[in-house]
Parts: structure tokens; sequence; C-alpha cells
């Protein structure tokens, strides 16, 4: 069977048509393929949320804004249009929120659901709606205060610097100054001391590397003398050392021998040691001598005869 060209213009032209519809809706946030309630919310105007915007649940996204329409209140309220997925339940007591997606903007509406067992909103109702502060649109109030704070305190500080004030302030200022010119000169004055004195240190340390030099090359000459000289240093002290020991083992045996005569009584020292009648004999002519010496010196006359000169 043969078809026409115009068969095939009109269904190239169905296909375009149902297209267009889908795309349009697409655009719009809706999906046609997929089943959903359509509800309406009424809140002051917020440039934030549009066509396609999405709807929240819990966390989830369930639909999308897919109308918006002015009222002529005279509060600038507006009436948004969204679908939710048909499988979703929004019980009577729920609100629709608007609330701030990020710090820098964007907004997106959020239904806060309530008891789902309970009464539910049918297709086509109006759902109540309030607005949330976003971040920056709750701390307006805090940041307020604080620009006030602030304000308040800079003009206390700039009351309290009167012109006295600000004199001394310059004053110490000058006298800043001052120091830091003076600590240039210092440095200048330190360095030019550092630049006379470094041919002196480069010659110090001329003379530090050639004697360093010096040793390392004599190392081993100076390590022959080192063990040379403890070689003779041990020999002498062993040396006398040696002597001392005999000399004072000679002395200790003859010290003994002396000791063991005593004993035995030899010699003179021997027999006034062990002898009792000896000493008790020298004892008793101590004692006489000491009574002739008396008497001696009592009456020398009587036993020394002296001659009478003759005249």
């Amino acid at each position: 069977m043969k078809v026409s060209n115009e068969t095939k213009v009109g269904a190239l032209t169905v296909v375009a048509i149902v297209c267009l519809i889908l795309g349009y809706n697409l655009l719009k946030g809706r999906n046609l393929f997929t089943p959903s309630h359509t509800y309406y919310t009424k809140m002051s105007y917020n440039p934030g949320i549009a066509v396609s915007t999405p709807i929240d649940l819990d966390g989830f996204k369930v639909g999308t804004v897919t109308g918006i329409e002015m009222t002529q209140s005279a509060h600038s309220e507006v009436i948004f249009e969204f679908t939710v997925n048909k499988k979703y339940k929004i019980s009577k007591d729920a609100i629709v929120a608007s609330f701030s997606t990020g710090i820098l903007g964007g907004n997106a509406l959020k239904i806060y659901n309530g008891d789902i067992n309970g009464p539910l909103f049918n297709n086509k109702d109006t759902i109540p709606a309030k607005i949330e502060l976003g971040m920056i649109e709750s701390l307006t109030p805090t940041l307020a205060k604080i620009k006030e704070s602030l304000t308040s305190f800079i003009n206390k500080l700039d009351s309290t610097f009167t012109k006295d004030a600000q004199k001394d302030l310059n004053a110490v200022i000058a006298n800043m100054k001052d120091i830091t010119e003076n600590v240039k000169l210092v440095t200048m004055e330190t360095n030019a001391i550092v630049k006379n004195e470094k041919v002196k240190l480069d010659n110090s340390l001329t003379n530090v590397e050639s004697i360093t030099k010096n040793i390392k090359d004599n190392n081993v000459d100076i390590t022959a003398s080192i063990k040379n000289l403890k070689k003779t240093t041990d020999q002498l002290a062993e040396a006398d050392l040696k002597k001392t020991v005999d000399e004072a083992k000679k002395t200790l045996e003859e010290l003994k021998k002396l000791i063991d005569n005593v004993n035995k009584g030899q010699g003179s020292l021997g027999m006034l040691a062990t002898d009792k009648k000896l000493y008790e004999n020298l004892n008793s002519m101590a004692s006489q001598l000491d009574v002739v010496l008396k008497q001696l010196e009592k009456n020398p006359g009587k036993y020394i005869p002296f001659k009478k000169n003759k005249k």
C-alpha cells in the first residue's frame, strides 16, 4: 500500500506537536508520564522562586513549580501553582514554606507535612504558606547591632583623642623616628668596625688553618713521640717504684731483726730492756748522783779546795 506525501506530512506534524507539548511541559516542570496532583499556595512575592523551582518534602524532590500568578492585593502576594507526585499524601495541617538553598542565594519551596493518617489535601486545593528566613536574613538584625556598637566605639575613641593626646602621640612618633636614626648610625659604625677588623680576622684564620695543616701533616711523628714519651715515663715509674719497694723491704727486715735482738736481750738496748736489776741499779745511781749535785751546788768548798792568794 502506497502512503501519500500528504499523509506523511500530517503524521510528522502530529509528532512535532506532541514533542512541542511534551517539551513545553517539561520546561514548566511537568511530567506527563507521572501522575501528579496540582496544589496552590499564596505568599509574598519571592524573586528567587520561578517556574520549575523544585518542591521539597522530607528532603526529597517530589514536584516542581508550574506557574506563578500575581494577585491584586496591596501586599504584593503571588499564587504559586505546583505539582506533587500523586503517591505522596499531604495532610490538612501541612504548610508550604520558602527557604534559602545557600548562602549566596537561591530559594525553593518546602512542604512541612503533618499526620498523613488524618484528613488530606485534594487536587487543586490551596495549602497555607509561610516564609522562612535564610542564613543572611537571619543574621541581618545581629549584623545591624554589631554595626551600631562599632560605630559607637569609634565615635568614643575619636572623642578620646583630644588635642593633648594627639600632641603626645606625635611626640612618641618623633621619638621613634630618632631611635630609628640612632639604630641606623650604630649599624653603620658596626659595619665599619667589622670591615676594618676583617683583614686581621682573615689573617688569624689563615694562621689557624696553617697550624692545623702542620699538625695534620706531622700527625704520625707526633703520635710516635707521644708513644715514646709514655713508654719512657712508664719505665721510670716502674724503676722508681721497684727501687722504693726494695729499700722499704730491706728497712723492714733490719727493723725486725733489731726488735728480735732487743726481745732476746742482745746488745745494750736489749740488756737494758730485759735486765730488771740493771734498770734498778741505774735508777739508784741516778738518785745518788742527784743528791751529790745538790750538795755540791750548796757547799762547793767542801768538795773542791780553793787556794788562798798570798799577800
